[in-house]
């Protein structure tokens, strides 16, 4: 089967495995952020659609979506959804969205990357620039897992037994997984 064979099949209740992309996870589409919904798993697939920041901050806070970088990439995208209600509204769902989940580190970093990169931007150009950062960042969050997969993989030797802790496969990384990208 190879390394990263448990990050890229999601089972369903019956056995059967699916194709699991990044953008299965999450992804902004129509202006609005669509995330894999992680309390429905593994008996059910189910997306939800959001358009509105106040929702997304719900979707984090009841965990639809799990994962520091996840989270991360999520709040990423909810940033560039509230941008399309202006200014203002940007700055308070970078405010809520950061508040979502204290604890989850990669949150915090990805609100401050979007409102560094809202600097200086306005209406449509503010929009487009947003909604661009956020797919940047999460395609970074993808990249970031693979190097660790390729970068940890020489370091298990056959037979080798690991013990994972927290949320370390794809669906918690937006993605590809973090200590099962190595496997």
């Amino acid at each position: 089967m190879g390394r990263g064979h448990l990050t890229d099949r999601v089972l369903s209740a019956d056995g059967s495995g699916s194709s699991l992309a990044p953008e299965s996870i999450v992804r902004l589409e129509d202006g609005r952020l669509v995330l894999l919904d992680q309390t429905r798993l593994p008996g059910e697939r189910v997306e939800q659609s959001y358009g509105d920041w106040r929702e997304i901050v719900e979707a984090i806070r009841s965990m639809v979506v799990r994962g520091a970088p996840a989270i991360g990439v999520a709040a990423a995208y909810g940033a560039a959804v509230a941008a399309r209600g202006g200014r203002e509204q940007f700055e308070r769902a970078c405010d809520g969205l950061a508040a979502a989940r204290p604890t989850a580190v990669n949150l915090r970093w990805a609100i401050d990357r979007m409102r560094a990169s809202a600097e200086g931007a306005d209406g449509d150009d503010l929009v487009a620039r947003l909604e661009h950062r956020a797919r940047e960042l999460h395609r970074q969050e993808v990249d970031r897992c693979h190097a660790i997969g390729e970068h940890g993989a020489g370091l298990l030797g056959t037979g080798a037994r690991v013990l994972t802790h927290c949320n370390a496969g794809a669906l918690a990384t937006a993605g590809y997984g973090t200590a099962l990208g190595v496997i």
